[in-house]
């Protein structure tokens, strides 16, 4: 009996080893505490412990009140969408504006040339297609349409070129888009230029040809447009200097040292039909080099007194050649009794003997009787009656008036003799003495003339 209780015990302490174990998985909190580990572990000998391990291993089972929370929470979910999709309808259909963006809808077709385009409010398209779509409602998009082309400004919408920026601003009523549930998103829309045609760059004035007549400070300007261009043929110029009114025709009292101004006019809509631009409307250039009157003694130059003592020898040649009537009554002491058919005289050739430069004193204020300038030589020649064999000493006057230099040299008008235009008293002795003819020429030219002697 001992025995047999000896060999049974070892078994039942394997059993209630193992029971132990599954005790301790279930409730592990149990290691913390070792002594009521002991407690357990002898009341699991008996056979009803083991069963109250197995009823705390499947606590906590109650599965249908989980789903019973479950299927709550779903239909608040679903109560909350529906709500918010019902108060959502209702902002959007009470409350909710639809936003427009200008810049979508709102364009300008740009045409013309680079420099000379220029834009304004009837020049705006509107894509109110774009805007019914946007509205989904044709009549508000066409109202919207209007409002915007009433209300709008261009601005600097002139001389553009491509790449420039215009600004277009609208002023639609506030109250009306409140009303309409509709927002701008701005007032304002910015548009770039593109697609101008360049333009090509002309000279207005490089197929004029200016022609001069006359002298300096008498010169007559004319001008001819000789370009073959239908545009230019169809530009209005006119000159003037600082001293004269513009003038479609010739210009008159022109000197060297003017400037002349040339102004081009042209109808602005012909320009940009032809595609032109213009860098400048005026021309302005200096005259010169035009032949001019001698305004001044120091420009007689030796080359020019060369040439004027030339032409004024040959005059006193001719002079002296038929000279007997002026030698007759220059010497005669009775010439009431003789006529100058009762002497035969031959005569030598003139010499220069005294030459005279005399300068208006005021140049711009000629008479018609008036020269500029006078060129006064004293000539002698010596004349010998044949039948007496007497020799009397006859000085020769002769003078150019109005004396022009020019750049290829001398340009005179005519020489005379100087009693053609200055009276003198025959009976006097002024043709006796180089003295008496000098003082006839400076009584007539001293109050208007500066005199100076050539050397």
């Amino acid at each position: 009996m001992d025995e047999e209780n000896k060999k049974t015990t070892p078994a039942s302490d394997e059993e209630n080893k193992t029971e132990v174990k599954e005790v301790q998985e279930v409730t592990p909190k149990a290691e913390e505490k070792p002594e009521e580990k002991a407690v357990v572990s002898e009341a699991k000998v008996e056979p009803q412990p083991v069963q109250t391990s197995k009823t705390e291993v499947k606590k906590d089972k109650p599965k249908k009140k989980k789903k019973v929370g479950f299927i709550v929470s779903v239909i608040f979910i679903l109560l909350a969408v529906i709500a918010g999709a019902v108060l959502g309808a209702v902002y959007a259909i009470y409350f909710a504006k639809t936003e427009i963006d200008l810049a979508k809808y709102v364009s300008i077709e740009f045409e013309g040339y680079e420099g000379y385009a220029s834009f304004d409010e009837d020049d705006l398209v509107i894509d109110v297609k774009g805007l019914k779509k946007a509205l989904d409602d044709k009549k508000l998009a066409n109202k919207l349409s209007e409002r915007l082309m009433d209300k709008a400004t261009v601005k600097e919408n002139e001389e553009l070129k491509n790449g420039d920026v215009i600004e277009v601003k609208f002023k639609v009523s506030e109250s009306w888009l409140k009303e309409n549930k509709i927002k701008l998103t701005s007032d304002t829309v910015k548009l770039t230029v593109k697609d101008l045609e360049e333009t090509n760059a002309i000279d207005l004035f490089e197929d004029l040809e200016f022609s001069y007549s006359g002298i300096s400070p008498d010169l007559t300007v004319s001008l001819k447009n000789n370009s073959t261009d239908d545009f230019i043929k169809k530009v209005n110029y006119t000159m003037e200097t600082s001293s004269s009114s513009p003038t479609s025709y010739s210009l008159y009292d022109v000197a060297n040292g003017d400037k002349i101004t040339v102004t081009a006019t042209y109808s602005q809509s012909d320009l940009e039909s032809a595609g032109y631009t213009v860098a400048n409307d005026e021309y302005t250039f200096t005259v010169e080099g035009q032949a001019e009157y001698i305004a001044d003694s120091d420009d007689f130059t030796n080359d020019i007194k060369t040439k004027v003592e030339a032409k004024l020898l040959e005059k006193a040649k001719n002079i002296a050649n038929n000279s007997n009537y002026d030698v007759t009554y220059a010497y005669h002491e009775d010439f009431s009794d003789v006529s100058h058919y009762d002497y035969n005289f031959t005569h030598t050739d003139p010499t220069l003997e005294k030459m005279y430069i005399a300068i208006n004193k005021d140049m711009n204020d000629i008479g018609w009787y008036d020269s500029r300038n006078i060129v006064f030589a004293i000539y002698k020649s010596t004349f010998t009656d044949t039948t007496t064999s007497k020799t009397y000493d006859f000085f020769i006057p002769v003078y150019v008036d109005d004396l022009v230099a020019d750049s290829e040299g001398l340009y005179t008008g005519k020489t005379y003799y100087y009693d053609e235009y200055y009276s003198y008293n025959y009976e006097s002795e002024s043709y006796k003495t180089s003295d008496g003819v000098y003082k006839l020429f400076d009584e007539n030219t001293k109050d208007d003339y500066t005199v100076t002697e050539v050397k």
